[in-house]
């Protein structure tokens, strides 16, 4: 027909069309609105788990004043406490790669000095959590002339970690091993010249530490050069003979003996603003304590937020208050760093 060839070219330009998302027609394409935002909540809509006690549950501004629960938004507040539909789930890990090197996350609580991570102790998010809870938050110190948290801890630092320990421990993790300044701390370790050699290499341990209400805490050991000695004692002639199981490199672990593990930085969440001291009018956390307040325990002695408490630390040993506080932070994370790739939250501890 007359028209077939003229039919057939605008077939192909709608096809064409199509492929490059452009549309054919000049007409806008509609798009469905907005959903609309969440409704403020009333003091009634708290179900009983998440009324702050004395039932006083609203102050200034965007934020509950909720001691005796948690300090949120209101967004992640609705969430937290049930309040509306959670999010989708997000999209399933990647399968492990066919080398068998397995990737997660991993936390360390620090001070602002960065240094080396090998021969250190590090945990999933739920383990750090509990470290800072019992031990970091509710001490004060004044060793260097000026007030801080214990071992003058500021800030919650992630990592992924790649690792694939040596045959002896297959695809999981070796025993556990306690670092203390560097120098591994357990019997066998200080006192056996071929611990290492004799397990395959400088493995990554695991164990489970679920004290304090924290399920799925776990804390994981990562062998650096010279692990039987001090910082100050780890001289050349150890390194050399004693490498660690850090890849060099950037390699990726092979299992080999000294090749096992390695770090990659992830971003940080510090302590100040998880306690939210600026909502107080603190800029750091030195003014704070000056001003004679403490985060969490006895020091803080039951305050309101107006008094300068903070919620957020509040019930320990309370699962449910634990595992919003790990929920928390993990969500923080991921608004801080939208483009980091999802991974298993740990690997269980054999």
């Amino acid at each position: 027909p007359r028209h077939a060839g003229r039919s057939r070219r605008v077939d192909r330009a709608r096809r064409r069309a199509s492929l490059n998302g452009t549309p054919m027609s000049s007409k806008p394409i509609s798009r469905p609105p907005p959903p609309p935002p969440l409704p403020p909540l009333s003091p009634g809509e708290l179900p009983a788990r998440c009324t702050p006690a004395g039932g006083d549950a609203w102050s200034s501004g965007s934020y509950l004043d909720c001691c005796g629960g948690l300090r949120v938004s209101f967004r992640d507040y609705r969430y937290l406490c049930h309040l509306s539909p959670p999010p989708p789930p997000l999209s399933p890990p990647p399968p492990p790669p066919r080398d068998g090197v397995r990737s997660f996350y991993i936390y360390r609580a620090q001070s602002d000095v960065d240094y080396p991570i090998g021969n250190h102790n590090l945990a999933n998010l739920p383990g750090v959590l509990k470290y800072v809870h019992s031990e970091v938050v509710n001490a004060q110190s004044y060793d260097s002339g000026v007030c801080t948290r214990h071992y003058e801890i500021s800030r919650i630092l992630r990592f992924r970690l790649d690792f694939l320990n040596p045959p002896p421990f297959g695809a999981g993790f070796g025993p556990f091993v306690a670092f203390d300044r560097g120098r591994c701390t357990i019997y066998e370790c200080a006192t056996q010249a071929d611990f290492w050699t004799a397990r395959g290499g400088f493995y990554v341990g695991c164990q489970k530490a679920q004290q304090l209400g924290y399920q799925g805490a776990a804390w994981y050991s990562l062998a650096g050069s010279c692990p039987g000695e001090a910082w100050e004692r780890k001289g050349a002639a150890c390194k050399r003979l004693q490498r660690g199981g850090e890849c060099a490199h950037s390699r990726r672990p092979d299992g080999s003996p000294t090749c096992t593990w390695r770090l990659h930085p992830m971003g940080e969440v510090r302590l100040d603003e998880l306690s939210r001291l600026s909502d107080g009018g603190y800029r750091r956390y030195q003014d704070y304590c000056d001003a004679g307040h403490a985060e969490v325990g006895e020091l803080n002695n039951g305050q309101r937020r107006s008094q300068g408490g903070v919620c957020f630390w509040d019930k320990p040993g309370d699962p449910t208050a634990n595992a919003e506080r790990v929920a928390t932070v993990e969500a923080e994370f991921r608004r801080r760093y939208p483009e980091s790739p999802e991974l298993p939250a740990t690997y269980d501890c054999q």
